[in-house]
Formats: structure tokens, sequence, C-alpha cells
């Protein structure tokens, strides 16, 4: 997606941190799922293992939901502080070792294709779990 040149960085990193922040709700929906199927599991029979797998799936969500609540609170932290900043503290808390600068734009890709796995994931793991569920319903 080409942003066009006129849009100020401050912006997009605003823009970019709402759009992450609906991850919230999309991993609470994983959530829900994960208690959906393991309520389901207790009954046992043949969809056990499908939400035994959307449980696995879960642990993936909850991975996923971090990484996008982090990549927010940092895009939000980039629309009123230099990148270098957030660098330098990112290399001094041993969180990042050094690596060649990014942009903002390089930046918001990657959050974003975070956020986009996220979505995934949480899709992958309520479909599990309603596949699970259909063998109790028949």
């Amino acid at each position: 997606m080409k942003m066009p040149a006129e849009i100020p960085a401050s912006f997009d990193c605003h823009a970019t941190a709402a759009v992450l922040r609906s991850g919230g709700s999309v991993a609470l929906a994983g959530h829900v799922a994960a208690v959906m199927s393991v309520l389901s599991m207790w009954k046992g029979g043949s969809g056990a293992w499908i939400e035994g797998c959307a449980v696995l799936v879960w642990c993936a969500v909850v991975y996923l939901s971090i990484r996008v609540k982090i990549d927010a609170l940092f895009f939000e932290l980039l629309a009123v502080h230099p990148a270098e900043q957030l660098d330098d503290w990112l290399h001094a808390a041993g969180i990042r070792k050094n690596a060649p600068p990014r942009t903002v734009q390089e930046r918001r890709r990657g959050a974003l294709r975070l956020w986009r796995a996220l979505l995934f994931a949480v899709a992958i793991q309520i479909a599990l779990m309603f596949a699970g569920l259909v063998p109790l319903l028949s």
C-alpha cells in the first residue's frame, strides 16, 4: 500500500496505532473461543482433538496479541518522539539488538503484518472451535 507523500509521519503513526488497537478486540474473541473449546473438550467425543488444536492455536493468538499491543504503544510513542529515541531505548533495554534504522513505513508494514497474522490465527481458532462443536451437536 502506497502512502501519499503529504501524510505526516505523526498522523501515519497515530492511524497505525488505531488499527493495531483493534487487535485487542480480536484477541478477546480468541480468548472466548479458547474457553468454549476447553469446555467442549471436557465433554469428550470425536471433536475433542479438534478443540485441542483450537487451544494450541490460541497460544499463537496470545503471543500475537501481546506483540500487536506493544506495537500499538510504540506507534503512539513514534507519533510524538523521533524514531531514534525509540531505537536507542530498545537497544539499551536489550529488546532489540543493533539493526539498521527503519523508516516509519517499514515499521508500519511489519506491525500490520503481525496484526493480519493475529486476525488469521483467530479466524482459524474460531473455525476449529466450531468444527469441534459439530460432533457434539449431532
